[in-house]
């Protein structure tokens, strides 16, 4: 079940078809073994429950996820109106099936696996982690009322 705050303007039926339907990067935040926070544009796929994603073993926001497993993210359009959904999470670093959901994000952001970029990234799917955030809290905002002319 999604854990929505009170004060979010959209049903979390709404917020799950937003989340499923909108082909816009994560920006995931992370703290840094520096004390300074991380931010990271990366592919996601909702479940309806958990954000999966994948990146490269050797990443810095994987490498700060095995620190601290705490995280923060937003999912928002850059467009007017300004809509999206954010929150905070706990993160898992998992190794078993990275060649399925690379494939999935694949078909989410690229329409298909069979370009360039595509062949490319799975190339390299033996040095990929997959990353499960679990949401602690979801929220979201909707401006479209508010900005129209």
């Amino acid at each position: 079940m999604l854990p929505l705050k009170k004060n979010a303007v959209w049903t979390a039926e709404q917020t799950v078809e937003f989340l499923t339907k909108a082909k816009i990067p994560m920006r995931l935040a992370c703290n840094s073994p520096h004390g300074y926070p991380l931010i990271c544009s990366i592919w996601y796929i909702f479940d309806g429950e958990v954000f999966w994603c994948a990146s490269q073993k050797n990443s810095k926001i994987i490498r700060c996820l095995e620190e601290n497993s705490k995280c923060g993210f937003e999912i928002s359009v850059d467009q007017p109106p300004y809509k999206g959904v954010r929150g905070q999470g706990d993160v898992r670093i998992l190794t078993e099936g990275v060649e399925e959901t690379l494939n999935q994000l694949l078909l989410r952001y690229l329409d298909d696996n069979e370009n360039s970029l595509a062949s490319w990234l799975m190339s390299r799917v033996a040095d990929e982690c997959l990353i499960k955030l679990t949401p602690r809290w979801v929220n979201n905002w909707d401006y479209t009322e508010r900005m129209k002319a």
